[in-house]
This record gives structure tokens, C-alpha cells and sequence, in this order.
């Protein structure tokens, strides 16, 4: 039985990463940062792990929780996760998506035979002029915000960690993943819980959106979390993965799917506000490295992704503003 290891493990992925590692066999155990990080784990997830409450930016207490433990993979996700947070919080975001890895890859090396799986960012290739083309593995590392610059660093730390100790690596650059539970300062969940306020009478029928323009490269969670187990499991030296879909689509696709099977009629309201600077227009990246070294695609289709997030939101008691 293979012995896994989340950081994270109380946010959005981490939690859906616990569950299908569990379900194919594995002992799970992680850290997670907060008290009040706890309870967002689900009881039933949460009785079958063993959990280490620990702050990453703390390199005693990270090498204290791997001191007297053996695991054969590392999954690292805990991360400043959103791009403006990252931006108006930079010494934030370095602290922990920087040095946190340091932190953790130094605490990870002297355990025999361990692999450390880092999940990077799409971020990392930036504002580049692309086209209408998808990224690959092999395009340059240029990123254009503050979230990119931090995962990028991290990315050149496990290099350094691989070449120096021979730390068995694994790099993952996902793009757009979604999926329920995540939080609502993300695209789909938050175009969701809007729904939700306007089935239940709350508010006006109508949507506030930002840029529905852009093309982006959407996958559900779940996905991902396979893409990360399977790469995880059965390879063996260091590699450098993208994880997506391979399809970009427009923020209005992502928009117009979920108001289909809204119970509802809404309108559409554009605030420029909440649109991003820098942004690029098209990002999209492809998975054929991925795919020729391990079979892995994405199977689950966008609607039933979206269905799936609406229903999340439609249990909640109550959506906050």
C-alpha cells in the first residue's frame, strides 16, 4: 500500500486528490495550514487520514512533520492560489509558493526512495505571443505576474533539488481546473453561486461578469487529480508535465453552458472592473507529453463539470454575496 503525502489537503484539490488516492488503496496523510482550515475537509475523507497542522514558511516545523514519517510520494499544492491576491500580496505570495517549497524539498530529500510531485501553474509561460497556438512543455518560461514569477521559482528549485540530491521530481502545470467546492473567486464557481442567489429569489436576475471574451483551457478537477495519480505512480524519473484539456473556450461558452441548465432566465451585466490587466486573450496548452507517457486524457465532459459545480452551490444553505 503506497503512502502519499498532500500538502494542502484542506483546499479545493487537496481534498479531491485525499478522496482518489483513498479509493485506489492509498494510506493518505498531510498538512494543512489553519484550525480553521479543518472543517472544510469532508468527515468522511477527514476519519481516514492522518493530519499534520503545520505552516509551510515555517522550515522547523516542516522538517519537524517529516522527521519521524515515511511516504513514497509528495503531492505539494498548497500555494498562494489566486493571481490578483498574489499580485497586491507579492512578499505573501513568495513566502509560501517560493520558500515554502524550499522549505518542503529540503525536508523531503533525506527520505529514502520519496518522490516529490510539485503542481506549478500554466502561469509560468506569461503573456507570450503565441497565436492561437497551445503551449507546450518546451516553450519558454516568461511569466508576466507575480503568481507565475513564484511558481516558476519553485519550479527551478526542484531542478536544483533533482540535479543536486537526486530527489525524484515531478513537475505539473495545470491550467483552468474546475470542479465543486472550489471558491467563488474563480470563474465558474463564481458565475455558479450568482445562479444560485437568482434561483432562490435573492437577487435580481441578473449576472455580473467580467471579460467573456477570452479563451481559457477548462478541465474538472477530477481530472486532474487522475493526471497527478497516474504520473505520480508510474514514473519514475524527473518530468515536466502540462495538465488540460487541449481545448480552449470562451469565458461566454463557460457563461452561456451553465445559464442553459440555470432554472432561471438571467440577464448578462459586463462590469470592465473586473477585468484583468496583462491578461492574455487565448491560453490554452496541450497534454500530448503527458498523454504518450502515461494514456491519461481528460474524460469528464464540461457540462457535467458545471452541472456538477451548480449543484454544489444549489446544497449550501446559504451563498454569500
Amino acid at each position: 500500500m503506497k503512502k502519499a503525502f498532500i500538502t494542502g489537503i484542506a483546499g479545493f484539490v487537496g481534498q479531491h486528490l485525499a478522496r482518489l488516492l483513498l479509493d485506489t488503496g492509498h494510506t493518505v496523510s498531510g498538512i494543512y495550514c489553519m484550525d480553521s482550515d479543518l472543517p472544510a475537509i469532508e468527515p468522511e475523507i477527514r476519519k481516514n487520514l492522518t493530519l499534520y497542522q503545520c505552516d509551510i514558511t515555517d522550515k522547523q516545523a516542516v522538517a519537524g512533520v517529516f522527521s519521524n514519517i515515511n511516504v513514497d510520494v509528495v503531492y505539494h499544492l498548497a500555494a498562494v492560489s489566486h493571481v490578483p491576491f498574489a499580485e497586491h500580496n507579492p512578499a505573501r505570495a513568495f513566502d509560501v509558493n517560493t520558500m515554502g517549497t524550499w522549505n518542503l524539498l529540503d525536508a523531503v530529500k533525506d527520505i529514502p526512495h520519496s518522490k516529490f510531485v510539485l503542481i506549478s501553474s500554466c502561469e509560468v509561460y506569461g503573456r507570450q505571443s503565441c497565436g492561437r497556438r497551445l503551449f507546450t512543455e518546451s516553450d519558454p518560461v516568461l511569466p508576466s505576474n507575480v503568481y507565475g514569477v513564484t511558481k516558476a521559482s519553485a519550479e527551478m528549485l526542484c531542478n536544483s533539488y533533482a540535479h543536486r540530491y537526486g530527489l525524484r521530481t515531478i513537475i505539473f502545470r495545470p491550467f483552468n481546473h474546475i470542479g465543486a467546492g472550489q471558491a467563488c473567486t474563480f470563474v465558474a464557481s463564481d458565475f455558479a453561486r450568482q445562479i444560485v442567489r437568482i434561483e432562490r429569489g435573492d437577487v435580481a436576475p441578473e449576472i455580473t461578469v467580467g471579460n467573456l471574451d477570452v479563451m481559457r483551457d477548462f478541465s474538472d478537477v477530477r481530472d486532474v487529480v487522475s493526471a497527478y495519480i497516474i504520473a505520480g505512480e508510474t514514473i519514475s524519473d524527473n518530468g515536466l508535465f502540462n495538465v488540460c484539456s487541449g481545448n480552449p473556450i470562451t469565458i461566454r461558452t463557460l457563461l452561456d453552458t451553465l445559464l442553459s441548465i440555470a432554472n432561471a432566465d438571467i440577464s448578462i451585466k459586463v462590469d470592465t472592473e473586473k477585468f484583468r490587466k496583462n491578461d492574455n486573450d487565448y491560453f490554452g496548452g496541450s497534454y500530448k507529453k503527458l498523454f504518450d507517457r502515461t494514456g491519461w486524457k481528460p474524460v469528464i465532459p464540461l457540462e457535467k463539470t458545471l452541472t456538477d459545480i451548480l449543484n454544489y452551490w444549489r446544497k449550501q444553505s446559504y451563498v454569500k454575496y
